[in-house]
């Protein structure tokens, strides 16, 4: 099985505080991974190790086959140069639960800065695919608009727009619908819904446990920096094995 991501025995500490303790995490080609939990229970901070927002304290991550960061034999992180560092991580794109677009630009100039400043792409040729972009998350018409002028529901469908317009190897969403009101989170969880039928590797951090359900490959719960169960979706919804996972889907399913 050809993996986009292999993160293995992740630890990531804050002082002695252990936000990850001992990850081992494998995302296939083609695959959504969907990842639930606890506020507090290292979801965000391990998407964030992927793309290295975070540095990790210990571990290993392999991105599409090239290597973010080892461990050596002392038990230190160690990374490549940044400029290495930036290319692997140009594997991934990432997608915020504030947006974080640029407000100065608009829609298409969002769309397209990464890929002419970063991978030094033809102008019109990264116009072209954000147009592109702009019709797969259903926006043609917001080419011209700046952030401020849009909806949060488009807002964020720009900022997947935004994160696809990189061909990243994998897509990492994190909570993209909290900052959300509930009658526009449709919208958003409908173009992922897309992107899923499309096989598009995508790793999701989500409280919204219908879409989990539904479109996920596999869903992963943490618990205090660990995994501490996965499966098939029926596995984890259907048949909670540990107590722990058990009182979370009553708490958030309120059965």
């Amino acid at each position: 099985m050809g993996y986009i991501l292999q993160m293995k025995n992740i630890v990531k500490r804050f002082g002695e505080c252990y936000a990850l303790n001992g990850v081992d995490l494998y995302v296939a080609k083609g695959e959504t991974v969907a990842i639930i939990g606890p506020s507090g229970s290292g979801k965000s901070t391990l998407l964030r190790c992927v793309n290295r927002l975070e540095k990790v304290t210990s571990g290993e991550i392999i991105i599409n086959g090239q290597t973010l960061v080892y461990t050596d034999k002392n038990g230190h992180a160690i990374y490549p140069k940044d400029k290495q560092v930036r290319q692997i991580c140009a594997e991934t794109g990432m997608v915020f639960q504030h947006f974080n677009l640029f407000n100065h630009m608009t829609c298409l100039q969002n769309i397209c800065y990464a890929p002419i400043k970063v991978k030094r792409e033809n102008k019109d040729k990264a116009i072209e695919r954000a147009r592109e972009l702009l019709k797969l998350v259903g926006l043609p018409e917001k080419e011209n608009a700046y952030p401020a002028q849009l909806s949060g529901g488009q807002k964020q469908r720009i900022a997947i727009a935004r994160g696809l317009a990189m061909n990243p190897s994998i897509m990492l969403f994190d909570e993209p619908t909290s900052a959300l009101d509930p009658e526009i989170t449709g919208e958003v969880l409908n173009v992922m819904r897309n992107l899923a039928k499309s096989k598009i590797t995508m790793l999701v951090v989500t409280h919204e446990m219908g879409f989990a359900r539904e479109v996920a490959d596999r869903v992963i719960f943490m618990d205090q920096g660990r995994i501490a169960e996965q499966g098939a979706p029926e596995e984890i919804f259907n048949n909670p094995k540990s107590e722990r996972l058990q009182n979370f889907l009553k708490s958030i399913l309120k059965i």
